[in-house]
């Protein structure tokens, strides 16, 4: 750069700088070769979004800067969820253009291979199939992406899908039609004879700079980022750029299953077509392709998160759900980059069911381990007090001891109210635990019991000579009983 060009620069951009009158820049994101982006805030709501700007140096570039607008344009004709979102765009006081656009969380396809190497075949194909649908609506709108690459696929991070995939960087894509004039020439940046592209993905004729290029370019494109998904590098490969380019054009692009022999040979033919040299052997329309895709019956993956960012579960999604057209975009999912995934290949009511009937799966199982808790609960219950508790068998023998003691001494009638009981030897209070034993001993027939009236107690009355003796109990020709008395149980044995 010259001396004279130094001096003409503007500024760098700073953090806590206002543009465009509510933009406030803030922390730097990433930087690439001709700009930055940075993270941004709107001064009037607070929403965050990514701000990007060329670099000062490059800000007098008539090729550049009209190639940052071209950016802006593009993907603002674009109307899909799998297309990043551009809400702004301008130029600073001191004359460095910017864009304003959703601000993404997540990472690009490049970064996810680089970290795992080969992805599985279905996250690929849940990826792939979203970007289709992107395109779909891109070529709907007359736009030639013309640098699709693993770096331009970004994997948004959202709460129902970590792999919600958004297509970036328009920067040099080509216009085919203008909406609301068809008559308008193609806007295209490229020169005849000029290259753009990044050589691992551009197709035969996009690097041969065919002046008739169209839409089945990015098809191609998309084929390679398939190839080396599942491979784990680019069907096509060279030390230096000049061998990348006559490789695409002048050879076939090998068997993926010669890189990954368990690839099912549907999804190998799908590949291979997708790699076609000839472009009326191609996929002729994003949609032709996504439904060749589906068609190989490999399910994409659906993530579900449990709510905090992480992933749940990875269930693959059903064949109705695969089935949906291209032209519905699904509300899903999804590194900031300024070149900036969820890729539902279900909408998002089908999600909406999944968690209710989930949801209710959930509260019968909660309702089923509450009725099981209270059933044990009661059997316990009932087990415990059940064996603690005196049985009426045992409590009503030893109170008819008493009444029967009396016929064990010779009376003929029972003892009087105001007598006391004693058993043989026993010294036991009448009211401590051993006088249940002394009750017992006394319907033993070896047992002498003795009926002494209290002091200043009338005499008892007479027994009737017409009143039989009353039985003993069946208990007492046992020669060990044993009772339960207050919780303890007693055991009485006898010679």
């Amino acid at each position: 750069m010259s001396t004279a060009d130094q001096a003409n620069r503007p500024p760098e951009v700073q953090a806590g700088q206002v543009v465009g009158g509510k933009w406030r820049v803030g922390a730097l994101i990433g930087r690439g070769g001709m700009g930055a982006v940075y993270e941004g805030t709107n001064t009037a709501i607070g929403k965050k979004v990514a701000l990007k700007f060329i670099d000062a140096e490059f800000a007098g570039n008539v090729d550049i800067t009209n190639r940052f607008q071209r950016e802006a344009e593009a993907a603002s004709l674009v109307e899909s969820a799998h297309i990043v979102h551009i809400f702004d765009s301008g130029t600073t006081d001191a004359g460095v253009p910017y864009i304003v656009m959703e601000l993404l969380r997540g990472e690009d396809l490049r970064g996810r291979i680089n970290r795992l190497g080969r992805l599985p075949k279905e996250e690929v194909v849940h990826i792939a199939a979203q970007t289709l649908r992107g395109l779909h609506r891109a070529h709907e709108a007359g736009i030639v992406h013309r640098d699709l690459k693993p770096d331009n696929i970004f994997l948004v991070d959202r709460d129902d899908d970590p792999l919600f995939a958004k297509i970036v960087d328009f920067g040099i894509s080509k216009v085919t039609r203008r909406p609301g004039d068809p008559a308008a020439p193609p806007g295209t940046l490229t020169r005849q004879g000029v290259v753009l592209g990044t050589p691992y993905y551009m197709s035969p004729e996009q690097a041969q700079a065919f002046a008739d290029l169209d839409l089945r370019t990015d098809l191609w494109s998309l084929g390679a980022i398939v190839f080396e998904c599942l491979g784990g590098k680019p069907p096509f490969a060279g030390d230096a750029y000049e061998q990348i380019i006559i490789a695409i054009c002048t050879t076939d692009a090998p068997d993926i299953r010669n890189v990954d022999p368990s690839v099912p040979p549907a999804l190998a033919h799908f590949v291979a077509r997708a790699l076609s040299r000839d472009r009326a052997a191609r996929f002729q329309t994003a949609k032709e392709m996504l439904d060749a895709l589906q068609a190989t019956g490999v399910a994409p993956v659906r993530t579900i998160s449990s709510g905090h960012g992480a992933p749940m579960s990875r269930v693959p999604s059903t064949g109705s759900a695969d089935a949906a057209s291209a032209h519905s975009a699904p509300s899903g999912r999804t590194r900031v980059s300024w070149t900036a995934p969820q890729g539902k290949v279900v909408a998002a009511d089908d999600v909406g069911s999944d968690d209710a009937r989930g949801a209710r799966a959930q509260s019968v199982r909660r309702g089923a381990l509450l009725a099981v808790g209270l059933i044990v609960t009661g059997a316990a219950f009932l087990l415990t007090f059940g064996l603690l508790r005196p049985r009426a068998a045992d409590v009503a023998p030893s109170a008819a001891t008493s009444a029967l003691a009396g016929t064990t001494s010779g009376s003929t009638g029972p003892a009087p109210a105001n007598s006391e009981v004693t058993a043989g030897s026993s010294s036991a209070a009448p009211h401590s635990p051993s006088a249940a034993a002394s009750v017992n001993k006394a319907n033993a027939p070896a047992a002498a019991a003795v009926i002494k009236p209290r002091r200043g107690a009338p005499a008892p009355a007479a027994p009737s000579p017409a009143a039989p003796p009353p039985s003993p109990p069946p208990a007492a020709a046992s020669s060990a009983r044993s009772g339960v008395a207050g919780g303890l149980q007693i055991k009485t044995s006898y010679p």
